[in-house]
């Protein structure tokens, strides 16, 4: 039993490596749609004018200092 069982794990490992990737049935198994491969890139732009980032410690920050930094 122990044989088999070794026999059948060989032929799992070495299989693999003999398997074509370029085989007829690879990709209709693997349902792969060329279309699908190409990821579309969209290009936005930052709004303008780009927002500020405050950033602030712990303490309070009013609206004057809000306004003083856009001033700035």
């Amino acid at each position: 039993m122990k044989c088999l069982n070794f026999i059948v794990l060989s032929l799992l490992l070495i299989l693999p490596q003999f398997y074509s990737h370029r085989h007829p049935g690879f990709a209709q198994r693997l349902q792969i749609k060329p279309g699908c491969l190409q990821v579309p890139q969209i290009y936005t732009e930052a709004p303008t004018p780009t927002p500020t980032i405050i950033f602030s410690s712990l303490e309070e920050v009013g609206i004057e200092d809000i306004r003083r930094v856009e001033a700035d």
